[in-house]
């Protein structure tokens, strides 16, 4: 995205890091009954953005969910926070216990920070815990920014082991890499053919591919019995794999990715964001792609591939320069499901240099659903911070980071969606950020009870300031064992422990509501 000249370079350094219930006012965080991770690195956190990547994932195969955060200044480091049993309300000792695992450094080569963390199952072991894939889009083991994913499995009785490294043109793996491919700016996981174990998709946005620089490609790897197939991978790009059209520089396909099941099949899908794309004759316009998944051994396919852009019959706004569509994109059941129809996964699409109201990098958040022929857009919602209650519009980059998680549970309730606007000033305070819950509310969204989270000057722990990004990551989980779902917001601008040191706030839930602060 091309930052607009009213962003101070706070505010730019900010955004770069984000794109490389019936409470009716911002709510304070409480220092009771939640959690702050601050950045553990011992010498020198200032500047690290502790918080900047984090993932969900059972590690420890407990039950309970845990956390996997990354920082931009330790490349090689990746932190793992296990969650503990223990009822929200009562003291608690150890809410988490932390772990670090180390990525391999050659001599001589560069890391660059890891962006995108993913769970899934990749070993095929005998334990059903998750393993930990992390992309590393600057990885320069070969050449400058060329990018890799390193996949990593936990011992049952602990100690971490990488069981794959995937790099383009080595080890068994297709391709080539290639200097600013960024292999690994994306992750997503999914069972996309018939073996009901989990698939890999990798975004190389910066590829480049018939002559077109960053016209970007995905890429596949599919699992086996014995793991993760070097021989099984499968890349789509335009004009190839069975795609139309030619491929067009700075495009950006594989900027984002999110695997859910939008026909009802039982096998995954996966959209893929091209934010880059010209639509309309405006530049950076964006786009996005579904391909779907197959009963089958061959997985995803292009036939049946739909593309989605604000020119759409039935998705609302329009096509406008650097809106960014489909930078961002979360899966989750948003809706109900007639009775006789499948159950079909929805697709929520950032949107977050959108323009509204003359309010530039306002941002906005489309919302498409699943059906049994696939995502439409019958129905589409069209959300941004001026239609929330006590919303307004500001340059806050709303829908820079998006979340889906049962966090409202009742009778008809379905998954909500958590929106973060990181750029958003709360008060005085430029770019502290804020987080939207749009809760589920008889098996549909309801932004009319949506709630704002914010960290507040008033909070005992960590006082919030400028240039904060509070949601510039979020997650959701259940990491205290209670069977409700709890968020996990990245600050990785916060002073906690130095300047810009960062931290990940985790937010508990009781019954339906979050307490200490986010009664509703």
């Amino acid at each position: 995205m091309s930052t607009p000249a009213l962003l101070s370079r706070a505010n730019a350094a900010l955004l770069s890091l984000l794109l490389a219930p019936c409470l009716h006012a911002a709510v304070p965080l409480s220092a009771v009954g939640n959690v702050g991770l601050p950045n553990p690195n011992a010498i020198a956190p200032a500047g690290d953005a502790f918080g900047s990547s984090i993932a969900v994932g059972d590690f420890n195969d407990d039950g309970i969910d845990d956390l996997a955060v990354a920082d931009r200044e330790h490349p090689n480091l990746v932190r793992v926070f296990f969650g503990t049993a223990w009822v929200v309300g009562q003291p608690v000792g150890l809410p988490f216990a932390m772990e670090t695992i180390t990525l391999p450094t050659v001599p001589g080569t560069t890391l660059g920070p890891p962006v995108a963390l993913v769970a899934g199952d990749f070993g095929h072991d005998a334990s059903d815990d998750d393993d930990l894939a992390v992309g590393v889009p600057g990885d320069s083991f070969s050449t400058d920014n060329a990018g890799a994913v390193f996949v990593f499995d936990r011992a049952i009785g602990g100690g971490w082991s990488l069981i794959d490294t995937i790099r383009q043109g080595y080890d068994g793996y297709p391709g080539i890499s290639e200097a600013g491919d960024h292999f690994g700016a994306a992750l997503a996981v999914g069972n996309f053919d018939q073996n009901d174990l989990p698939d890999l998709a990798i975004g190389i946005p910066g590829e480049t591919t018939s002559g077109q620089a960053s016209s970007g490609t995905v890429y596949i790897v599919y699992q086996g019995v014995g793991g993760l197939y070097p021989a099984s991978v499968e890349a789509f790009y335009r004009g190839y794999n069975g795609l139309t059209g030619a491929p067009n520089a700075n495009e950006q396909i594989g900027f984002a990715l999110a695997a859910g099941d939008f026909n009802g099949d039982s096998v995954d899908d996966l959209a893929v964001g091209i934010p880059g794309t010209t639509c309309a004759g405006y530049v950076n316009a964006g786009s996005v792609m579904v391909l779907l998944g197959r009963d089958d051994l061959d997985g995803l396919d292009a036939a049946g591939v739909s593309y989605w852009n604000q020119t759409h019959a039935g998705v609302l706004d329009d096509c406008e320069a650097n809106d960014r569509f489909g930078s961002v994109l979360v899966a989750g059941n948003l809706d109900a499901t007639l009775i006789g129809d499948p159950v079909t996964a929805d697709l929520a699409i950032g949107v977050p240099g959108e323009t509204i109201d003359g309010v530039a990098l306002a941002g906005a958040v489309n919302v498409l659903f699943g059906s049994s022929s696939g995502i439409t857009a019958t129905g589409d919602l069209f959300l941004h911070e001026g239609i929330l209650p006590g919303g307004s519009l500001g340059a806050g980059a709303f829908g820079a980071r998006l979340a889906a998680g049962r966090v409202n549970e009742g009778v008809l309730t379905h998954d909500s969606l958590l929106v973060a606007a990181p750029l958003a000033s709360v008060g005085t305070i430029a770019t502290a950020g804020s987080v939207w819950v749009i809760p589920s509310s008889a098996g549909a969204l309801a932004p009319d009870r949506a709630e704002r989270l914010v960290v507040t000057p008033q909070y005992a722990a960590w006082p919030a300031a400028n240039a904060d990004g509070f949601g510039a990551q979020l997650a959701v989980g259940d990491f205290n064992g209670d069977s409700d779902n709890d968020i996990a917001i990245g600050v990785p601008g916060s002073d906690a422990t130095g300047s810009g040191a960062g931290l990940v706030q985790v937010i508990y839930q009781s019954g339906f509501i979050f307490v200490d602060g986010y009664d509703g």
